[in-house]
């Protein structure tokens, strides 16, 4: 089990100049009456100091290393501690420190609890962007160091208590120009301004499917500009039950403006005329083994797994509930979004 995150790992005195006199006036003291029980833990213990911290300090302020007397006193013989060079010492040490640290023991605490909200799911981004909001004067640290100290154990979390588990990287498959169905539109038939949208309207589209066994899933579409996720389930997995989900998106308003959608070479997407008058725009397809080209949404069906992993039988599932999940996506923030959540997104006036 991890420990959880401390700052310091002991408590320790801070030493001030006033405490550095009156450890020079006391030891000193000792010295010159030639005290026999005199040790540097005795003396430590005896003002309540941890002993590692007068330890340091003796030679700080040019303390002699110990010496035994085994002749006349039979005892340990110390040297003077000098409170001017120790305090030179430590203000030198602390000119050359560096910055503090941004991560203090409350905000690793409020970072863990972030993650570990019940049904939250939050990503370590979206919990660095939570944090930087309800703090704004702080100077909170980078992912990548939230990061770390996940690797390292050290804030109570591990990589099982994160969305996706252990990064794990897996090889890329090239694309299949030979398997694209002839006659269909591909990315090289899309627009200029469907390839980088500055506006709404340019969508990507997939299906989840449930688990073996299971019936139906989840038909999904997201906006390329605003990355607004929006779901429509599925009793079956084929194009007339997604045809009929596009009109009854459209019949409701939730589908919103449409200029172009990408999507896969999947059965259910098989008619492309059909779907051209089903979304009232212009359907264009990806490659063959190149999921890559409609990222947007893959990134997005992998959110929605948070809520619903694979093996899911998404018949037993209501459809209220996964408007619900998805009204959760869109209100996690992005990077791809500047920090900005997919509905705070939307809801910014158009551009002139």
């Amino acid at each position: 089990m991890s420990q959880e995150y401390t700052p310091n790992k002991s408590k320790r005195k801070h030493l001030c100049y006033e405490l550095r006199l009156h450890l020079a006036r006391t030891w000193n003291r000792r010295i010159e009456s030639n005290d026999a029980k005199l040790t540097l833990g005795s003396f430590a213990r005896q003002l309540g100091l941890d002993e590692e911290t007068w330890r340091r300090e003796y030679y700080r302020g040019g303390g002699s290393k110990p010496v035994f007397d085994h002749v006349r006193l039979h005892r340990w013989l110390y040297g003077r501690y000098d409170p001017e060079m120790a305090q030179g010492e430590a203000t030198l040490a602390a000119s050359q420190r560096g910055a503090r640290q941004r991560l203090t023991k409350p905000l690793a605490d409020e970072f863990r609890d972030l993650i570990r909200a019940h049904d939250r799911h939050r990503s370590p981004y979206d919990a660095l962007e939570c944090l930087r909001r309800r703090h704004p004067e702080k100077d909170l640290p980078c992912l990548r160091t939230l990061y770390y100290h996940v690797e390292a154990g050290d804030i109570g979390l591990t990589h099982e208590d994160l969305p996706y588990g252990a990064r794990r990287r897996r090889k890329a498959s090239k694309a299949h120009l030979s398997r694209v169905v002839p006659g269909r539109r591909t990315l090289a038939d899309r627009p200029p301004e469907a390839n980088a949208p500055r506006q709404a309207g340019h969508m990507e589209m997939d299906t989840v499917v449930s688990g073996l066994g299971g019936r139906g899933g989840v038909l999904v579409l997201i906006d390329r500009h605003t990355r607004l996720y929006r779901t429509e389930k599925l009793r079956r997995i084929d194009q007339t039950e997604v045809l009929e989900a596009l009109r009854r998106m459209r019949r409701s308003g939730r589908l919103g403006v449409v200029r172009s959608v990408t999507t896969d070479n999947g059965c259910e997407f098989l008619d492309q005329r059909a779907l051209d008058r089903a979304l009232g725009a212009k359907v264009y397809y990806t490659r063959a083994c190149a999921v890559y080209e409609k990222g947007a949404v893959e990134n997005a069906n992998r959110m929605l797994r948070r809520w619903f992993p694979k093996g899911t039988d998404f018949s037993r599932i209501s459809p209220q509930r996964i408007h619900e999940v998805a009204e959760r996506i869109n209100e996690i923030h992005r990077a791809s979004l500047g920090g900005l959540s997919a509905a705070e997104k939307a809801a910014e006036p158009p551009a002139a």
